[in-house]
């Protein structure tokens, strides 16, 4: 069955400057070239896992309806610009807006273009998010440099409270009964574990332990779907991911430039106020000292009469 949802989807590098207002709560997605964030994001908005991207108007490829992120299977990132997705959460819940971010660490050798675009786009255009959702391939343990890179990146330009807004995702993590019991027991523990390990050995500053999502977005293709263990670990899964996202406030993006134009600011405003406060003090210490010389003035005042009443 084939399900048509409203949703809108764009390259944020295409958006005219007029002002858009995006559904909250704003979920992004980071992770290196190939892990699938793509994937995620098209299943999270209610779409198939999978689809192809058009890079050659004169080829006519079929694409599945409610398809938005494209996906590749080469080392090269078809998320080439932050893209944007609204609708509703994985197809029947609450209105949201999932970002996809390009993948770092791509053949094409173009990070340093697509942190700029993306920069601009996450201040300018989506401005919040409630939740970073850093999917890493959960059929391997390692943590490498390319999602160090990213994070080391990523960190530089928003600063480091954007760990508070963080949680992991394991891709590639099937629900099928033969690959649970490969897995063995406490498998999410133990992958969970690893990756919060690796990210405090990594960013020693860094000590919260992330919670852990295991959706896996092939769960909504094929044979798949009439699988009932899948189903019901998809459902389960995604509904952890959107109560951690609703307990997050927003996140607003600023770089480093933004925080140091706002300390300027607040100095500006600072000096401002405290020049009224000296001044408000220096009133008061005026009052206080012509009181008191006037308190002292009926003293001596009081003091003459008492004089003059005796000597009399």
């Amino acid at each position: 069955m084939v399900f048509i949802l409203p949703v809108f989807v764009l390259f944020i590098t295409q958006l005219c400057m007029a002002e858009v207002t995006l559904p909250e709560p704003h979920i992004v997605m980071l992770g290196a070239t190939g892990v699938g964030k793509s994937s995620l994001g098209n299943v999270l908005v209610g779409g198939p896992p999978e689809c192809e991207e058009i890079e050659d108007p004169s080829e006519m490829v079929t694409q599945p309806l409610n398809c938005w992120f494209g996906v590749c299977h080469s080392a090269t990132s078809c998320t080439k610009g932050t893209q944007y997705a609204t609708g509703l959460f994985v197809g029947n819940g609450d209105s949201f807006t999932i970002i996809d971010t390009p993948g770092f660490g791509d053949s094409a050798g173009d990070d340093n273009i697509l942190i700029t675009q993306m920069v601009d786009s996450l201040k300018n255009q989506i401005k919040t998010a409630n939740i970073f959702v850093l999917t890493m391939n959960g059929q391997s343990e390692r943590f490498d440099t390319l999602i160090q890179q990213m994070l080391r990146e990523v960190e530089a330009l928003f600063g480091t409270q954007f760990w508070d807004h963080v949680i992991l995702e394991a891709t590639h993590w099937s629900w099928d009964e033969d690959d649970v019991a490969d897995r063995g027991d406490d498998a999410e523990v133990k992958w969970c574990a690893s990756m919060n390990k690796e990210i405090q050995t990594h960013f020693l500053h860094v000590s919260q332990n992330f919670t852990c999502v295991f959706i896996d977005s092939w769960a909504r293709k094929g044979n798949h779907v009439n699988d009932p263990d899948e189903q019901a670990a998809f459902k389960r899964e995604t509904a952890k991911l959107w109560q951690l996202t609703e307990g997050f406030g927003p996140f607003e993006f600023k770089t480093l430039e933004d925080i140091l134009a706002d300390l300027f600011e607040c100095r500006d405003e600072r000096d401002c106020l405290d020049g009224i406060i000296e001044n408000e003090l220096a009133d008061l210490k005026t009052f206080t000292n012509e009181q008191t010389a006037a308190l002292w003035t009926h003293v001596n005042t009081d003091d003459n009469l008492l004089e003059d009443i005796r000597g009399g």
